[in-house]
């Protein structure tokens, strides 16, 4: 069965601190993401140092059973070494849409830096299910006109009404409109 996608997760890993250094030399580490089956990395920090930047987006597709995005630090050097990595929970950015957020990576189970990230998610559009295209209630016109001028022109999209529906209705204001053409 296909997991159905939720949203979209923009991703900024902004900058590292204390980061391992794996190669005893100049590393250039690089962060690369992992949720499902999407695998995106950003490009090599410009500065070759334990306290690299980034600042650099990466979009990943949110499915509602892969909460859990795998993030890594490699050293681009020949070995392509990984300095340190760690699962983030999605969830509390899903529920506020965006947090900032240092998140710590390991390397071997013992502290490797810390990597901080700018995280904003998007939801999916959510269409109108079909159910909501149904004839419209004496009650739900009612309202309509309650609350909508009586100049407007109305247009129901089915003559016959069934209670406890939800209805589309749709109008135009030409009493508005003719007024306009008049001056």
């Amino acid at each position: 069965m296909t997991s159905q996608k939720i949203g979209v997760l923009v991703a900024i890993p902004i900058k590292g601190r204390k980061l391992v250094n794996r190669t005893g030399g100049k590393q250039s580490p690089y962060v690369q993401l992992k949720l499902g089956e999407q695998k995106k990395r950003t490009r090599a920090s410009l500065i070759a140092s334990v306290e690299p930047e980034w600042d650099q987006e990466v979009r990943l597709d949110v499915f509602q059973d892969q909460l859990d995005m795998k993030v890594s630090i490699f050293d681009e050097g020949k070995k392509g070494e990984l300095v340190g990595d760690g699962v983030l929970l999605l969830n509390e950015v899903i529920d506020k849409g965006e947090l900032d957020v240092w998140f710590p990576i390991k390397h071997n189970g013992a502290a490797a830096g810390d990597i901080y990230f700018e995280l904003t998610f998007y939801a999916a559009v959510r269409t109108t299910p079909q159910h909501l295209n149904q004839p419209c209630s004496t009650t739900a016109i009612f309202f309509f006109f309650f609350f909508f001028s009586k100049s407007s022109s109305i247009s129901l999209q089915d003559k016959e009404y069934r209670a406890g529906t939800a209805c589309s209705i749709s109008g135009t204001n030409q009493h508005q409109r003719s007024q306009t053409n008049k001056n």
